[in-house]
């Protein structure tokens, strides 16, 4: 019986890794029941087996990347990592380049629904994300508060609102990178700091603590953009 669960477990997760080669290599239109079937070598009726329908394989593809995501970002709430704002610095740093780096998986599956604009998975991902994250976003608010780097009096709908908001904002920086929508690189520097002012006044924090991007920063980004 175990040998059998095992090898369901492996079906199921070939069919995912089909579904993200899929949308990866050929973009969201390319994700259909038949395509993804045929690219694991696998039957429509193995499909609807574990998927009663596509939706719920897609929901499955969007946890496995918000997964790999949270386990490169987790790390960074650890106490031993620093203090909560050196913390969030990382934080702010690592997901801008999970998110437009080619290198990582996650990445990679990110550029190309900010390119196709799929407005749903995204916001699968991004919710996912969050709920993953938000037991080590408390943590990490309620330890600045602590050491009066932060003054927040919600700390748990504060620690969801800076995800979101980190979440959010690189999307939407990633999105216009590669798609440089008529918008000025200074423009768009301007969008990521504000970003960041915003976030420095949620936290309650002085403004001007965390860094902000330079034109360099921004150059690196669309390149790999």
């Amino acid at each position: 019986m175990a040998r059998k669960k095992g090898k369901e477990v492996d079906t199921r997760a070939a069919l995912v890794d089909a579904a993200l080669s899929l949308i990866l290599h050929r973009g969201g239109d390319a994700v259909s029941v038949d395509a993804i079937a045929a690219h694991a070598s696998l039957s429509k009726g193995t499909f609807f087996h574990f998927f009663p329908t596509k939706f719920d394989l897609l929901e499955a593809a969007c946890d496995r990347v918000a997964s790999e995501v949270c386990q490169e970002l987790e790390p960074l709430f650890a106490s031993h990592a620093g203090d909560p704002l050196s913390r969030l610095e990382m934080l702010l740093d690592v997901t801008r380049w999970c998110q437009s780096d080619p290198r990582h998986a996650a990445g990679g599956l990110w550029r190309t629904l900010a390119r196709s604009r799929a407005s749903v998975m995204l916001a699968m991902v991004r919710a996912r994300i969050v709920e993953l994250l938000c037991p080590a976003g408390v943590r990490l608010v309620t330890e600045g508060n602590a050491l009066r780097q932060f003054r927040v009096a919600d700390v748990e709908s504060t620690a969801r609102l800076l995800l979101e908001w980190v979440v959010v904002s690189i999307e939407g920086c990633a999105r216009a990178l590669l798609s440089h929508d008529g918008e000025s690189p200074e423009a768009l520097l301007g969008r990521v700091n504000a970003t960041l002012t915003a976030i420095e006044r949620t936290l309650g924090a002085g403004e001007g603590v965390l860094h902000r991007a330079d034109a360099e920063t921004l150059a690196r980004c669309m390149v790999r953009g």
